[in-house]
């Protein structure tokens, strides 16, 4: 996939990463639908992991 600037799918997922909404805007093969979608489980998987790391360090937590 060498296209920039476009918009590949719309994913609407729940903020534990089910997925609610999947919408494919180009006839793309099984491959690259498997791709994106673990281009994309690998975002929110950072995301989160990334929060964690913020709450420990600033202690944004009540927990503190």
């Amino acid at each position: 996939m060498a296209d920039y600037g476009r918009i590949q799918a719309i994913v609407i997922a729940t903020v534990s990463g089910n997925v609610v909404y999947e919408r494919f805007y180009d006839a793309l093969t099984d491959l690259d639908k498997a791709d994106l979608r673990a281009s994309l489980q690998e975002v929110h998987l950072l995301y989160h992991h990334g929060q964690a790391l913020l709450q420990q360090r600033f202690c944004l937590s009540s927990s503190c």
